[in-house]
């Protein structure tokens, strides 16, 4: 009775021990991962058994971002040319004047003093210049004092110049130049008086043209004649 209570329990154990141990390796062990397909490739001669393993596909890279375009340089603006200078006006040449030549005789004045007059229209401004000789083949009186005189249009003596027929003989020039400006517009005059008491010779070289004889004549007082 004894030995067969003591086999029972002895059994009872065994199987209980059979029963941990079984389930102690289903605990640890390691599942088994599956294998891939084998793809076996035959020729004439062997066959060979390649394995492969089909890798996971890569994720695609993200598309890189566009760079942004620098923004370009505005252009540097070219420096305008500087203009160039205006070539400076040549001066006007001052016109040459034109001169007139006037030569006449004056008669024998005696001491009232005889004169001879040219008469010309003129503008305020204009000019009158030259010059006026007397003497020539006809200066035997060696104390002849002679008068240049201009005479504006209201018979006012403007200039009066005083000469001397022969140098030698006073302390007066025998030539008279003359340069005046016109004070007022209208008819002017020039005229040469000489008190001698022979004829005298006259030569006036003046501009502008277009003196005009005007009358000879004799008076007493030479330096008062008007036209």
């Amino acid at each position: 009775m004894r030995i067969n209570h003591l086999i029972l329990t002895i059994g009872l154990i065994i199987s209980l021990l059979l029963t941990m141990t079984v389930s102690c390796k289903s605990q640890t062990e390691v599942p088994i991962e599956p294998q891939p397909p084998t793809l076996e490739i035959g020729n004439n001669q062997e066959s060979e058994s390649i394995a492969t393993t089909k890798p996971l596909p890569e994720p695609e890279p993200e598309p890189e971002p566009e760079p942004t375009p620098e923004p370009e340089p505005e252009p540097i603006p070219e420096p305008e040319p500087e203009p160039e200078p205006e070539p400076e006006p040549e001066p006007t040449p001052e016109p040459i004047p034109s001169y007139q030549r006037i030569e006449s005789v004056i008669k024998a004045g005696y001491s009232a003093g005889a004169y001879v007059t040219y008469t010309r229209e003129l503008e305020a401004g204009d000019s009158i210049t030259g010059f006026a000789q007397v003497g020539g083949e006809y200066a035997r009186d060696p104390n002849t004092k002679w008068y240049f005189q201009i005479v504006d249009p209201d018979g006012n003596i403007e200039r009066s110049w005083l000469a001397c027929s022969q140098i030698a003989s006073c302390d007066y020039t025998t030539q008279i130049d003359f340069d005046h400006i016109a004070s007022m517009s209208g008819l002017h005059s020039i005229r040469v008086i000489s008190n001698s008491y022979y004829s005298l010779n006259m030569f006036i070289k003046i501009a502008p043209e277009g003196w005009s004889y005007f009358k000879k004549g004799v008076a007493r007082y030479p330096w008062l004649v008007t036209k």
